[in-house]
């Protein structure tokens, strides 16, 4: 097309080819076409029906090779219209990537998992009435589209080891007389073992063309029920507070949150996933280029955005300098700058969709502002889609960071579980270990900061005993998991044992927490370690774990592993800082009587072997490859998905 004429009514535009925008021109837009549709008041099927065929057309053409180089852009994608549409293509067999769509209550996975948490609290139609005639819309929601989808689902034969599993836990919460060891989460976490809810969580999910988005939005459920835990304190569930606890989960919390709206995943690396035609509101869209853009909104007009306060400073005299545009024009001018984005995301092809209204109830769509360049262009059916070409999405190329410890060590340990809780993002209700850790890790940091700064003289039981409050408080806080007091003193006792056997050669310590970071091609390693004096004006790295010293013999492999690390450490500071390494320790701040170091020599020919196994690992993460060779029993033992895990068809991995 040579090129398309607008008019807001006040003032004229051009679209036109290959014409660098200026004030009176919006965008270059080689093709542009219009796609329309009647329906009833309250009626979607004509709209819903030519929009299917213009795709279908487009995949027919043989020009469209992906789903992706479509994007659909509208001024909310929460708009009812909008999102009954993402519905109908998704049941048509066009898949639609449109995760702030709010459709997270509206997931089957969702549906059912509340559906059971529901069932497993029989109570629950009693107790979410405060008062007799109560009630809540989303009570509807509850009962029809969770506890009736769930209740179908448990009835089915292939689901009786669930029923036989949840009739009489529910039948125990119905009338609870003692404190259980568990809370909603650790329910949440019992009902993944079964069929229903494990099909989601299949690794084959997760190279679909959704990205997995059942098994995430899960992992996102499981973050929701323990902030609901955190903020309740609800620890277990206590006789006592179950009705309360219901209500608040039930009336208050999955409420405002179904009011307020979730957001699904989205993949920062990929803002178009390959199979899907995405949905997405103009604002999101600024930066980003597609080859077909389908512009819906056009029922939009010009809205004012100030308010009687910008009128009054600027009438006033109360503004420094001039306004860059007056106040009456700025609504034109952000409408147009809203739409002059949207046309302009068009690399191939521009599509302005409307469901044609006349005006009356919801208002006139295309609307006037629209309208004289809508019926200026020809319709999809009257173009020759064979003739178009289009490009290909242009991909992001992000380098990932990962971590030593918790990504590369985290995955040799067990994948399955790097796969849960890093990739997928599960919230661990199992913690203690980790802030146990963390929390050691912090406070001797504090020690090595304060000598450091000249302050050994500060370095004293009672200042210790302050840092380890303090760094508990808020781990605590952060992290919403708390340590047994036992734990806590069996966490202050590894740190104040540091402080005894260290005491008096603080002088040694050189620095502390040393970022170091291994760039390579396709990612970025980082990692940090201490650094004390060595021999000869040398430097010696320690990296600390709170733990028992293991086995020389019987953890032999392991030891090796971080034996292997530690040598990357070394050369990765002598690369960053000029010192020489000359040895490389384990410190165990869990050993009680003897020496907590486990010593090393640093061979510079183990290094390439050990980056290639890194190389190894994240390519691994990357491909999605989360086979293992064997359970790890120890982890098992406080992992959360180990009831997940117990019943999962297992394909393990032969090692190469």
């Amino acid at each position: 097309m040579a090129g398309l004429n607008w008019s807001d009514g006040e003032r004229s535009f051009r679209f036109e080819k290959s014409i660098v925008p200026r004030d009176d021109v919006f965008a270059a837009v080689p093709t542009a076409v219009r796609l329309a549709a009647k329906d009833e008041p309250d009626e979607n099927d004509n709209w819903h029906s030519e929009v299917l065929a213009f795709l279908h057309s487009l995949r027919d053409s043989g020009g469209l090779t992906d789903w992706n180089q479509v994007a659909f852009l509208f001024r909310s994608v929460k708009n009812a219209r909008v999102v009954a549409l993402a519905r109908f293509l998704e049941s048509n067999g066009v898949p639609v990537y449109s995760p702030r769509s709010n459709m997270f209550f509206e997931r089957e996975e969702i549906r059912l998992i509340i559906g059971a948490l529901i069932f497993l609290f029989p109570q629950f139609p009693k107790v979410r009435q405060w008062a007799e005639g109560a009630h809540l819309q989303i009570w509807d929601y509850y009962d029809q589209s969770c506890f009736k989808a769930f209740t179908d689902e448990l009835r089915k034969p292939e689901n009786k080891r669930m029923l036989d599993w949840a009739r009489p836990l529910a039948k125990r919460h119905a009338v609870l007389t003692r404190t259980t060891d568990y809370a909603f989460s650790g329910l949440f976490y019992q009902l993944l073992q079964f069929p229903l809810f494990a099909r989601f969580l299949d690794e084959s999910k997760m190279q679909g063309v959704d990205k997995g988005r059942a098994a995430r939005n899960l992992a996102t459920f499981s973050k929701l029920l323990t902030k609901f835990e955190y903020l309740h304190y609800v620890t277990v569930l206590n006789p006592e507070y179950i009705e309360r606890d219901i209500r608040n989960l039930f009336n208050q919390f999955f409420r405002f949150l179904q009011d307020g709206g979730i957001g699904e995943y989205e993949d920062e690396a990929e803002y178009a996933p390959k199979g899907c035609v995405s949905f997405l509101t103009i604002h999101q869209s600024k930066g980003l280029e597609f080859p077909v853009v389908v512009c819906g909104s056009l029922e939009a007009v010009p809205r004012k955005q100030h308010t009687a306060l910008d009128e009054l400073l600027e009438d006033g005299g109360y503004l420094s300098k001039a306004r860059f545009e007056p106040l009456d024009r700025i609504k034109h001018f952000d409408f147009q700058r809203l739409y002059y984005t949207a046309f302009s995301r068009a690399q191939n092809l521009l599509v302005l969709a409307a469901q044609e209204r006349d005006g009356k109830g919801l208002g006139k769509s295309p609307s006037k502002y629209f309208e004289p360049l809508f019926r200026s262009l020809p319709s999809w059916r009257d173009v020759d889609m064979s003739q178009l070409t289009f490009e290909q999405v242009k991909e992001i190329n992000l380098k990932r960071e990962y971590s030593f410890t918790s990504h590369i060590t985290l995955f040799e340990n067990c994948a399955e579980q790097y796969r849960f809780f890093k990739e997928l993002e599960f919230a661990a209700i199992r913690m203690s270990p980790m802030l146990f850790g963390t929390l050691v890790h912090q406070t001797i940091e504090d020690i090595h900061k304060a000598v450091l700064r000249g302050e050994e003289h500060t370095v004293v039981p009672d200042a210790i005993e302050s840092w380890f409050s303090s760094n508990y408080a808020m781990l605590s806080k952060k992290e919403r998991v708390y340590l047994a007091p036992t734990s806590l003193s069996a966490a202050l006792g590894h740190v104040m044992r540091y402080y005894k056997r260290e005491n008096g050669n603080w002088d040694r310590i050189k620095e502390t927490e040393v970022e170091i970071s291994l760039v390579k091609d396709e990612y970025i390693l980082k990692g940090n370690v201490d650094l004390i004096r060595g021999e000869h004006g040398t430097v010696e790295v320690v990296d600390f774990k709170s733990e028992k010293k293991p086995d020389m013999e019987k953890d032999r492999d392991r030891l090796r592993q971080y034996q292997s690390q530690l040598e990357v450490y070394a050369h990765l500071i002598e690369e960053r800082t000029g010192h020489s390494v000359s040895r490389m320790h384990l410190y165990y701040t869990g050993e009680q009587d003897g020496n907590p170091y486990v010593t090393f020599s640093k061979d510079e020919r183990a290094i390439g072997k050990t980056i290639a196994r890194f190389d190894e690992i994240v390519g691994r993460i990357e491909d999605g490859d989360y086979r293992i060779a064997a359970r790890p029993a120890k982890l098992c033992e406080n992992c959360d998905m180990r009831a997940y895990c117990d019943t999962k068809n297992w394909h393990f991995r032969k090692d190469e």
